[in-house]
């Protein structure tokens, strides 16, 4: 890997790099992401069910930082039901939660 001086590279006003000026070659954040995840996935499927066993019982705090990080990290709702609900029924709905609510606040507890 060749490594250049910054210093080097055409800049816009703004600061960024100029196309073709320097600077990472094309594509090889997704070649290097792609082959970690390939040499990942290699790994794990001779090792990954033993090491999970492993982690979680001698290292739960990090069992659980692992489990969330492979969770979405937002959620996209495309359609919703609410979408197809007329304002009425939406009113009728809406007062609905409101009597429910009401209700389990009345509870003793």
């Amino acid at each position: 890997m060749t490594i250049t001086d910054p210093s080097k590279f055409e800049r816009h006003p703004n600061g960024y790099i100029k196309k073709g000026s320097g600077g990472r070659v094309a594509g090889s954040r997704n070649r290097l992401q792609a082959t970690l995840i390939d040499a990942l996935a290699k790994d794990f499927e001779e090792f990954g069910e033993g090491v999970i066993r492993i982690v979680r019982i001698e290292e739960p705090t990090n069992y659980l930082r692992i489990c969330v990080s492979v969770l979405p990290k937002e959620f996209i709702v495309t359609e919703s039901e609410l979408d197809k609900m007329s304002d009425d029924e939406l009113v009728e709905a809406l007062q609905i939660v409101k009597q429910a609510k009401a209700a389990r606040m009345a509870q003793p507890q």
